[in-house]
């Protein structure tokens, strides 16, 4: 078992020194890099692009599509 958090045993105010107050943002979760990567793939219409990766001259192929793609963002 954990050791109290104070010198007299007791458990009183513990949740000060642990984050237990810290809250989730609000709204929807922010997307993950590889969901916008395959975001971006639908939206070029790849389909098997999970084995089209292991080939390195066919997926730079489909990263130089994407770039010039008009439909997707780009920075």
């Amino acid at each position: 078992m954990g050791s109290p958090c104070n010198e007299n045993g007791e458990y009183k105010n513990c949740q000060k020194n642990n984050r237990m107050d810290a809250t989730r943002p609000v709204g929807r979760l922010r997307l993950r890099w590889m969901d916008q990567v395959e975001e971006d793939l639908k939206r070029m219409k790849t389909v098997g692009w999970r084995t089209k990766v292991e080939d390195r001259q066919e997926w730079n192929r489909i990263v130089e599509q994407t770039k010039t793609h008009p439909g997707l963002y780009s920075q």
